[in-house]
């Protein structure tokens, strides 16, 4: 009787988790969203989470088609999908200008950033 029991809350449980899922459908249109992480810094100045979500960072990305990270070469990156946009921060939540920007159905992207703003980037290569 016990293991009839237990077979029957371990089941009760396992479907009930299942209901909160939120699966995306592949065809929806789904906004692009990003976190701020910061890893260590070897030479530079001090990066924070902080210093990033109060500076910002620039934010550029290529629709690569249907090649893959690993596949991706500078001759491949020739379709601008975000081309040198301010990406803000406010109350943790991110935003890029004249966004929102949402993935590409069946098409993968490759981004680049740097922050802080000031310099620049003038040679890809």
């Amino acid at each position: 009787m016990k293991k009839i029991l237990f077979a029957a809350l371990a089941a009760l449980a396992i479907t009930s988790c299942s209901q909160n899922e939120e699966i995306e459908a592949p065809t929806q249109k789904t906004e692009i969203n990003f976190r701020s992480v910061v890893g260590k810094s070897s030479r530079a100045a001090e990066a924070t989470t902080e210093n990033l979500e109060s500076q910002g960072f620039i934010l550029y990305a290529y629709n690569t088609k249907t090649i893959t990270m690993d596949k991706v070469t500078a001759g491949s990156l020739t379709t601008t999908f975000i081309n040198g946009k301010k990406a803000t921060c406010t109350n943790s939540n991110w935003s890029v200008a004249d966004g929102p920007y949402y993935w590409p159905i069946a098409e993968n992207l490759q981004f680049f950033a740097y922050s802080p703003e000031a310099g620049g980037i003038t040679n890809y290569a």
